[in-house]
């Protein structure tokens, strides 16, 4: 009898890894536009890094990690599923790659003299005692380098094979070993555009540029009338005159700490707006998945504000100048009693502060 086949359903299981492909295809393009709007509206805000040229410290180097086996296995297993770049674990500067260098240390010893450089094509295994290369070299490793084999390397690691080692790619597919002089750019620390600290204390030093010479012009001027009303009434020299002057000080610190709070409201309300304009742009960035439209909405709102100005306004009266020449002063303080009796009834504090007229 013949036995009864089994259905294959391969079919749809292929169908459903295709499909289960595409997503995870469309999903990993959807994350790299968002963090590439997310990246624009950062330096949009947030300003970009200046660039300088460094060496490269090789010490600092680190090659990419290797795929574990069992990782590899469970992979095989599980076609539908996107393998991890594992070449991102390593470290490499900007514009840089990390590439596996064939022929460096065959059979775990270099052979004798200089590796010769592979960005030039041929070249006679030249070494320091040969520098010239004279007499030839031989190709070791994916590498021509000089003839004779250095201590420990066996006979066969100097006709060829070795373990591969890492170094660096440019752009133009240049390849520099460890230790080669390699100079990229890198970040100074510095920024270019954007809001830092020192956009908002600008900020805040225009409110305070503008505002703080009109209290000293009041304060000025009120000097002048106290000393012009006590001298009128012939009490310069007496206590109703420091006490007079004290309350002036007292009003002028008053009105400088009330500039200074509005200077602080001032750049706090810049801080504020410039965070309601960034979370536009990322909210924006979110609904279309569009990093440009995302970019270009982040850019016109830094323009705008890059180019605001506080809002500023004459002050109106800050100074309370105590009445003199009244009654008692009039009398020229003949008794104590009458000056203490003026003296307590100056204000102490007139409790006002800087306001817009």
């Amino acid at each position: 009898m013949g036995g009864k086949s089994k259905p294959d359903n391969s079919a749809v299981v292929n169908e459903q890894r295709a499909q289960a492909a595409q997503e995870a295809a469309k999903e990993a393009a959807r994350q790299q536009r968002l963090q590439t709007g997310l990246a624009s509206i950062k330096s949009a805000f947030e300003g970009a890094p200046v660039m300088a040229a460094q060496p490269y410290d090789w010490s600092s180097f680190k090659a990419p990690e290797a795929m574990p086996a069992a990782m590899s296995q469970w992979l095989a297993a599980n076609p539908g599923t996107a393998a991890p770049d594992f070449s991102k674990t390593g470290s490499a500067p900007a514009g840089y790659t990390a590439v596996q260098i064939p022929g460096a240390t065959p059979g775990g010893a270099a052979p004798a003299g200089r590796m010769n450089n592979p960005n030039v094509g041929f070249q006679a295994g030249a070494s320091a005692a040969n520098p010239s290369g004279a007499g030839g070299g031989q190709f070791t490793g994916g590498q021509y380098a000089t003839a004779t084999p250095g201590a420990g390397a066996s006979a066969g690691a100097a006709a060829g094979g070795g373990s591969p080692a890492w170094g660096l790619k440019d752009a133009s597919g240049k390849i520099y070993r460890p230790g080669d002089a390699l100079t990229y750019q890198a970040p100074t620390g510095a920024t270019t555009g954007g809001f830092d600290d020192a956009f908002y204390n600008k900020y805040k030093q225009n409110v305070l540029d503008y505002y703080m010479p009109q209290v000293q012009d009041q304060y000025k001027k009120a000097q002048e009338q106290a000393t012009y009303g006590l001298g009128r009434s012939g009490n310069l020299r007496s206590s109703a005159a420091n006490t007079l002057v004290a309350d002036l000080a007292k009003q002028n610190a008053i009105n400088e700490a009330g500039v200074r709070s509005q200077a602080d409201t001032a750049a706090g309300d810049l801080r504020s707006q410039v965070s309601t304009e960034r979370q536009k742009a990322t909210s924006q960035l979110y609904a279309t998945e569009d990093p440009e439209i995302a970019a270009g909405q982040a850019l016109a709102a830094v323009r705008d504000i890059s180019l605001k100005q506080p809002d500023l306004s004459p002050l109106s009266a800050l100074f309370n100048v105590a009445t003199i020449g009244g009654a008692n002063i009039n009398k020229g303080f003949q008794a104590q009693r009458n000056l203490n009796t003026f003296t307590g009834a100056l204000p102490k504090d007139t409790s006002r502060v800087v306001g817009a007229a």
